[in-house]
């Protein structure tokens, strides 16, 4: 097995994760690895569905980067500098605000049409807009805008993911409470649900052509039929709502199933799952729920039956904010096929969930795996591209993938628990890899752990290094 599970409870019927020592065994060489500077302060990297080749990267403070899928340099054919689109003389940076994601049409190549969701100066307010690339290049210019939505925002929690459906084409959003830890969703607006109030929701709304709104400048989009509010006094364009800060969700490449990774406040962070046969309308509890928890802070009725709860809660013991998350579809890690991966921006540890029918079945610890040799501080999320392969974003300017490991050992040879030196302290570590085949024992990097690796280890440990 590539990973070793640990254990798992249920608390109030929410399936949560509990913290364990894990022994790690081995047999696939992989890892998050350094993969691209180009984009300064990247808080996410899409691509076109189907294309690995070319990727865009989100920076925050304002620019839409292009990225080549196999070096990590900034792509500069057709571009300014890399740049795709500067929106640094319109955004805000206030909370966790800016320019928070990008999402590309599969007609992209024909129609030059992307979208991207920000905080706009001077008022704040959260803005999804259309974009269009000159013809022949990646480069949009800001009189290429069209306003899709906006929608007021004071100085909380932003939410800030998009993605179109594989299944439906539809754009799927997600948008923060307008809440802070401070003061959680002061007026209730995640439970809201009528007067155009989108805080705290995922909305699902229809852009390849016509407006349901002609007469609203700032709603200019098409309701999906399906949509769960539709023909009622509910807002139409609200999938899913009771959210706090939905901060990075998923839709899975090959079924569309959405995963929403909801930051929590004091104790529970989140994972919510819906499959793509979904009727939507799910009231995830906030702000009187948080994981299997009542808040007390009202707004509504604690375990109440219309309230559906997180299909994964872990407690702060393990971390202090979830930055979900994406199914790996893609083809360096096939034992990673169809698992959601998520990490923790402060505890910087990873975790895989296997679900079958909605039900987690399986809750995987795989930090020691996945950052053998590199662990990317402060992970702003978990990315993926067009093809399924992840990526992630970190505080340290570096995008971080998942790669094979070359099979030349990392640091010294030998050092089996890395601190830079072979001693009698990788003793037992070395032999306990070498014993399942953990490639940690693979120290004469022949890509195969075997009787010749001991002879190196101790003339390896006799040198000190």
């Amino acid at each position: 097995m590539l990973m070793t599970q640990i254990r798992s409870g249920v608390v109030a019927g929410v399936v949560v994760g509990l913290a364990s020592t894990m022994g790690v065994a081995q047999t696939t060489r992989v890892e998050l690895r350094p993969f691209s500077t180009a984009v300064q302060n990247a808080v996410q990297i899409t691509s076109v569905r189907g294309d690995g080749t070319r990727l865009f990267g989100v920076d925050r403070g304002g620019r839409i980067r292009a990225i080549d899928g196999g070096t990590g340099s900034a792509i500069l054919v057709g571009t300014v500098g890399g740049t795709v689109l500067d929106l640094t003389m319109r955004r805000r940076l206030q909370g966790d605000g800016g320019v928070l994601s990008a999402a590309f049409p599969d007609d992209f190549d024909v129609s030059g049409e992307f979208y991207v969701y920000y905080n706009r100066e001077p008022d704040n307010a959260n803005v999804l807009a259309r974009y269009r690339v000159n013809p022949g290049t990646l480069t949009a210019p800001l009189a290429s805008e069209e306003i899709v939505l906006v929608t007021p925002h004071g100085a909380g929690h932003n939410g800030g993911w998009m993605a179109f459906s594989p299944v439906n084409g539809y754009l799927y959003l997600s948008l923060g409470d307008d809440g802070t830890a401070a003061n959680p969703d002061p007026t209730n607006k995640a439970q809201t649900i009528t007067g155009l109030v989108f805080s705290g929701k995922v909305l699902r709304l229809d852009v390849s052509g016509g407006d349901d709104f002609p007469g609203d400048a700032n709603r200019n989009y098409r309701i999906p039929a399906g949509n769960p509010f539709v023909g009622t006094e509910n807002d139409s364009e609200i999938w899913s709502y009771g959210l706090r800060n939905p901060w990075r969700c998923d839709l899975d490449l090959v079924n569309g199933d959405l995963w929403i990774a909801d930051v929590g406040q004091d104790q529970w962070e989140e994972v919510n799952y819906q499959p793509a046969g979904s009727m939507g309308g799910q009231n995830y509890g906030w702000r009187c729920m948080e994981g299997p928890d009542c808040t007390g802070y009202g707004g509504c009725t604690c375990f109440a039956s219309e309230l559906v709860e997180p299909n994964f809660a872990y407690s702060h013991a393990d971390g202090c904010s979830i930055s979900g998350g994406a199914v790996y579809r893609g083809s360096v890690v096939p034992e990673l096929d169809g698992l959601y991966i998520y990490t923790d921006y402060c505890s910087e540890r990873y975790w895989t969930i296997r679900q079958v029918g909605g039900v987690v079945v399986e809750h995987t610890e795989v930090t020691a795996d996945l950052t053998r040799s590199f662990t990317p501080p402060t992970p702003f999320a978990v990315c993926k591209d067009g093809v399924g392969e992840l990526y992630v974003p970190a505080g340290n300017g570096v995008i971080y993938k998942l790669m094979t490991r070359p099979c030349a050992p990392f640091g010294c040879v030998g050092d089996v628990d890395h601190d830079s030196d072979t001693d009698s302290d990788d003793v037992v570590g070395f032999f306990a890899a070498w014993d399942n085949g953990d490639s940690a024992g693979d120290v004469d990097g022949d890509c195969d752990t075997d009787s010749d690796d001991v002879v190196v280890f101790f003339a390896a440990w006799d040198g000190g290094c």
